[in-house]
């Protein structure tokens, strides 16, 4: 492996973890470059993991997501542990960058039920002027479509294995 030693403070921050600090969190690149400084601490696959674990949990778009894991796995060769580590812990310590969100989702192509289910949540928004919150599986399937990640179709259960759905009635008081 060419680059610098994995002990070496010399070097200079890593423009690829500058990048993803940067954009999985708030922290200026200027701020990001000055904190990568640090000397060699641990087991370069465990900071790799661990940097990693953190892009899986940070509130990213799945563009984002795909792009900073395939540059754990490709692009930090040459980047000192110590930097590696550095960044784990300013993504860890730093306040989320969320993503921007374009005010509309464009939803993919859905089955009639959930047609009329997300007919029901529209109907619901324009009725009802307090906040509300969607949960559940519509949500993440919102959430998905907002932030790119393909749509499968509706998941195997149970219910939808055996044909069944079930049955919920009210007891007489």
């Amino acid at each position: 492996m060419s680059g610098p030693a994995p002990s070496d403070r010399s070097a200079a921050s890593s423009p690829q973890l500058v990048e993803l600090v940067t954009v999985a969190t708030t922290a200026t690149a200027a701020q990001a470059a000055a904190a990568l400084q640090r000397p060699f601490t641990g087991d370069r696959l465990s900071a790799l993991a661990e940097l990693a674990g953190l892009i899986h949990q940070a509130p990213l778009s799945h563009l984002d997501r795909t792009r900073l894991l395939a540059l754990l796995t490709t692009g930090l060769a040459a980047v000192p542990t110590g930097q590696i580590r550095s960044a784990a812990d300013l993504v860890r310590t730093s306040a989320p960058r969320f993503p921007s969100s374009t005010g509309s989702v464009r939803l993919p192509t859905v089955d009639a039920a959930l047609t009329a289910a997300f007919g029901t949540l529209f109907d619901l928004d324009q009725q009802v002027a307090a906040p509300w919150t969607l949960i559940g599986g519509l949500m993440v399937l919102t959430h998905c479509a907002e932030y790119g990640v393909p749509y499968a179709g509706r998941p195997v259960t149970p219910t939808s294995l055996w044909g069944c759905s079930p049955t919920v009635t009210r007891s007489p008081r």
